[in-house]
């Protein structure tokens, strides 16, 4: 190769790997450019986001919490609305945030039902809106404050209507919450301070009056839940109470001074249920009756002769709508009418009747462990008196619907009632059933009574008592019902009312009872049934009333049968006097003094009672002027006449 070429070739390696450093350097320099470039973006964009976080951290300037404070306070919902949202994007993670509008609300709440405030359309807008900062706490303390204060004045400004209103602000205030129980928590309370306070204040006024026994009525009526003035009205009660008794007792022995002890006697017997158990009257009572009892023998003859009997459905007190009802004709039989009722008592009266308890006819004696009646040889009643049995059969209340009575119910006095409905409205009435009408004629005719007698009431069990629900046993206010059931059993015993058991399903088909039981059995099932159900609400009593009238119970064995074992099964029960019915008086119920009376049986007696109800009324034998000494035409209530082709 020459040197010239050599020489070339050189030259063109030292350009070539001149080239080549360039471009390494140039690479170098792009890379530490680009390098720079990134750091620099990074420390910007770092620098930036750092910065954002501090903007949000920075704490709101206090101008914009006072003026949400201020829109708050003011009503003026669009604005709290607003900066309240301005704020919550800043604030929601800040518990300061939420203390103060909580503090803000429920100072709000406060200062409207303690009447502050006057609330408009915007405060309610605020609180649906706020709410939710509402404390359970402060609600808690705010109606529990708002009803202590109630409670405990007197004549201040906040009387029950205030209260009221306060309570109805605080539940449109708080719709939208879970407090409107907490709200109403103690409405019930406040309703019985209400009704407390007024009774106070009727009392007072009755006082005024000298209503002294209503007054009395009144103040025992105040609540211990208002303590203003429950002590007052306990206080003033014990005053009227002793006020009372004394006026009482002062009557009575004015008459007891001039030896004329029958008024005495009647005027302590007189003595309001409610203080009959307090000592002066009671011991004065024994005392009385001592002497009482022993006035009347000297005006007391013997008796002999027929024990009247006779007995009562439930009266109809709105006859026409009783007759025009879809059972009219089995009523107009089978009832009496109040009018016709009140008369029959008038008549009694007019003929010398007396009324006895069926206990009086007889006294009772042991024979080889078995217990025996001996019927009484003679009664001693006033002269010219004749002896009256009375009963009430199934008083259920069932047929209220077609114008009987509803209910047989305590008042809120204590006193026997009854409910009724007249012209679709429910009300109190002190004259709805016989029991009723009865009481209050002997109050007025004290000399129909002989030693208290009332009448017996025969009670079944498959229909209600006294028109509680006491027939649904599997009901579930049953037990309720049975409490109402014995407050009014145990006030009628109290009054001098006795009971029967008239058995439990009377006589009527059943599902309960298969078909093939004989008699006996269906007998010892009903019987049974009355013991488990009905004689815990009434009591013991040894009078059963045969259900129908003479029926498959006794029917063979007073014809005759005395191995018939339905009979004697009622005997084994317990029940000695057995009455049925059957308007030959004369023929059965001549026991007094008579040898060896028809239907006495040692052990027991069979007496039948007369009917007075539609069918009797209208009969041409052994009519009430035969038997009781006055027409039936003095009794019937001339509503019958509308219906005349009912009469059969």
């Amino acid at each position: 190769m020459s040197k010239k070429t050599q020489k070339k070739k050189s030259t063109s390696r030292k350009k070539s790997t001149s080239n080549k450093s360039f471009n390494k350097s140039l690479l170098k320099v792009s890379m530490v450019i680009l390098i720079i470039v990134l750091v620099a973006l990074t420390i910007y964009f770092t620098l930036d986001f750092a910065l954002h976080l501090v903007n949000n951290k920075r704490p709101p300037a206090k101008n914009d919490y006072k003026q949400l404070s201020m829109a708050i306070e003011q009503d003026d919902y669009p604005n709290a609305k607003s900066y309240h949202d301005q704020l919550f994007e800043t604030e929601k993670n800040n518990p300061e945030f939420y203390d103060f509008l909580s503090e803000a609300m429920n100072s709000k709440l406060i200062a409207l039902v303690k009447g502050y405030l006057v609330p408009s359309s915007d405060t309610y807008s605020i609180f649906e809106y706020f709410s939710s900062y509402i404390s359970e706490e402060v609600v808690n303390t705010t109606v529990t404050d708002l009803y202590m204060s109630y409670k405990t004045q007197d004549k201040g400004d906040l009387d029950y209507d205030t209260y009221n209103q306060s309570l109805l602000l605080l539940n449109d205030l708080l719709k939208n919450t879970d407090f409107l129980d907490l709200v109403m928590m103690y409405e019930e309370n406040a309703l019985i301070i209400k009704e407390s306070r007024d009774n106070f204040k009727n009392a007072e006024k009755l006082e005024q009056d000298k209503e002294f026994l209503d007054a009395y009525y009144s103040y025992i009526l105040v609540s211990k839940e208002d303590v203003f003035y429950y002590e007052k009205a306990q206080n003033q009660a014990v005053l009227l109470k002793d006020q009372i008794i004394d006026e009482i007792l002062n009557v009575a022995k004015t008459f007891e001074s001039e030896e004329d002890y029958e008024n005495a006697y009647y005027t302590i017997r007189s003595t309001p249920d409610i203080f009959k158990d307090e000592k002066k009257i009671s011991d004065y009572l024994e005392y009385i009756s001592d002497l009482f009892e022993k006035d009347q023998i000297k005006n007391l003859v013997p008796y002999t002769g027929i024990v009247y009997n006779m007995f009562f459905h439930s009266l109809a007190l709105d006859a026409n709508k009783a007759f025009s009802s879809a059972r009219g004709k089995e009523l107009f039989d089978i009832m009496a009418t109040r009018y016709e009722f009140i008369r029959t008592l008038d008549l009694l009266y007019e003929n010398n009747f007396i009324l006895i308890s069926p206990h009086d006819i007889y006294d009772t004696y042991m024979d080889n462990g078995v217990e025996h009646l001996r019927i009484k040889e003679a009664l001693y009643l006033p002269e010219n008196k004749k002896p009256l049995i009375m009963s009430f059969d199934n008083m259920a209340c069932t047929h209220w619907a077609a114008g009987f009575c509803k209910k047989i119910l305590i008042d809120d006095q204590g006193n026997l009632a009854s409910l009724v409905v007249e012209d679709g409205v429910e009300k109190i009435t002190y004259d709805g059933e016989h029991v009723l009408i009865l009481e209050d004629f002997i109050n007025k005719h004290p000399d129909f009574s002989y030693k208290n007698a009332r009448a017996t009431i025969g009670m079944s069990g498959y229909e209600n008592m006294f028109g509680h629900e006491t027939a649904k046993i599997d009901g579930p206010n049953y037990k309720q019902e049975i409490e109402k059931a014995k407050a009014v059993a145990d006030k009628l015993k109290e009054m001098g009312f006795i009971f029967a058991n008239h058995s439990y399903y009377h006589f009527a088909n059943s599902r309960d009872i298969p078909s093939k039981y004989t008699d006996l059995e269906w007998l010892q099932y009903d019987t049974e049934l009355w013991h488990q159900y009905i004689r815990p609400v009434l009591g013991d009593t040894n009078i059963y009333i045969t259900p129908g009238g003479k029926n498959y119970s006794v029917a063979k064995y007073v014809d005759g049968d005395r191995n018939d074992p339905t009979y004697n099964y009622l005997v084994s029960q317990g029940y000695q006097l057995i009455f049925s019915v059957g308007r030959s008086q004369a023929y059965t119920n001549k026991v007094i003094g008579v040898e060896n009376p028809r239907y006495f049986y040692g052990t027991s007696l069979f007496m039948d009672r007369y009917n007075i109800d539609g069918k009797s009324l209208y009969v041409t034998t052994t009519t009430l002027k035969e038997v009781f000494g006055f027409d039936s035409q003095l009794v019937i209530d001339p509503i019958r006449a509308s219906f005349s082709s009912f009469i059969s």
